[in-house]
């Protein structure tokens, strides 16, 4: 029993409708996101038949979010985050939209794929900062918020398992361009959802330039000391433990055909 209801504790946040489509609305993003990653890469290595290439377009994916990252998360603090993740989505939207009709038309080429890379990068680096400070706002008690947090969590990993399988079916029965389509569908849902939710009113900070608001931050992440050994964590985690998905590409057919 005290398992279950432990169980029952960690989904309470769901009971809550606008956390519950935020969820929602980030599970079907997330699925889109990381269908991206897989279609993005089949359809470099496609083209190209170059691992280099197909490692060049996930660098210049990847690149917007080490550069930009903070100044998002200053961006968060400074506008309504809810006006910047809707414009990151729908951007994200055009862009999924757009590689679709190319991959259909048999017109993308691989300046096209990098192009996409970087603005799915600047995408995520404005989105993520400003979906991680919204959606507390989304809960009527402050004490729900250890809970909340495992449940986006739980969205992120588990679509990294799902959401590359759904990729490569699509891939496999219909192409490039419907698995972006997919994407894109995913991207549109998290813009709506965004839409749809009433959050709590946030409270009015002060805030200094942006290059200063840079500095404090890094200078509070240095000073304490627990923050540092996180940010290495989460680092090596993303350089070494996601770099295996981007050569699923390479693997089928240099490995497996």
């Amino acid at each position: 029993m005290r398992l279950f209801g432990g169980f029952v504790e960690f989904f309470a946040a769901l009971r809550y409708r606008d956390f519950r489509l935020f969820w929602i609305g980030l599970v079907a993003q997330v699925t889109g996101q990381q269908m991206t990653i897989v279609t993005l890469g089949w359809l470099a290595y496609d083209l190209t038949q170059s691992a280099l290439a197909l490692g060049l377009i996930n660098l210049v994916s990847a690149a917007p979010r080490i550069v930009v990252n903070l100044a998002g998360g200053v961006l968060a603090d400074r506008f309504d985050p809810r006006t910047l993740v809707v414009a990151a989505q729908t951007t994200a939207v055009a862009v999924l939209a757009t590689l679709a009709v190319l991959a259909l038309t048999d017109q993308a080429v691989v300046w096209h794929l990098a192009a996409a890379a970087v603005m799915i990068g600047l995408v995520q680096s404005f989105d993520e900062p400003a979906r991680a400070s919204f959606f507390p706002r989304l809960l009527p008690d402050r004490s729900l918020i250890p809970i909340a947090v495992p449940l986006t969590s739980v969205a992120w990993s588990s679509t990294r398992i799902v959401a590359p399988s759904i990729a490569g079916f699509v891939i496999a029965a219909a192409g490039a361009g419907p698995s972006f389509f997919v994407a894109a569908a995913g991207a549109a849902a998290m813009a709506a959802v965004m839409r749809m939710v009433h959050p709590q009113q946030a409270a009015v900070g002060r805030h200094g330039t942006m290059l200063g608001d840079l500095k404090a931050g890094a200078a509070y992440v240095w000073k304490h000391r627990v923050f540092r050994p996180l940010l290495l964590l989460a680092l090596a985690c993303s350089a070494f433990g996601q770099g295996y998905m981007m050569t699923f590409p390479v693997f089928q057919v240099e490995v497996y055909d």
